[in-house]
């Protein structure tokens, strides 16, 4: 199955078909077996939640041993989950900053 093939039989877009396939499948040609397009749906996930490429790889290639690389993997999703909230701290102080405005402006 090709990657338009996939693309539309599973919803998937192309661009996490190629993020695997330059992480996994490195040229192979051959058909999707059932646990790489599970491996698929997992690369969107991650796609999601703004791992990077390199740490996509990473933790793919880590699954598929994960009772050896539990503490690698967990690792890497406390790395995303605390670079999220950092995120999400800039951001509600940005909200604040204009919710000060708004208010300030108001008042007048």
């Amino acid at each position: 199955m090709n990657q338009a093939k996939l693309s539309k039989n599973y919803n998937i877009s192309p661009d996490i078909v190629r993020k695997y396939e330059a992480c996994c499948r490195k040229g192979q040609t051959g058909p999707y077996t059932d646990s790489e397009i599970e491996e698929l749906s997992l690369v969107a996930t991650l796609v999601d939640l703004g791992f990077s490429d390199r740490d996509i790889c990473t933790y793919l290639h880590l699954s598929h041993a994960p009772g050896e690389h539990q503490a690698e993997l967990l690792q890497l999703i406390d790395t995303q989950r605390r670079q999220l909230v950092q995120r999400i701290h800039t951001e509600q102080r940005k909200l604040d900053c204009l919710d000060c405005l708004r208010y300030e402006m108001k008042k007048q």
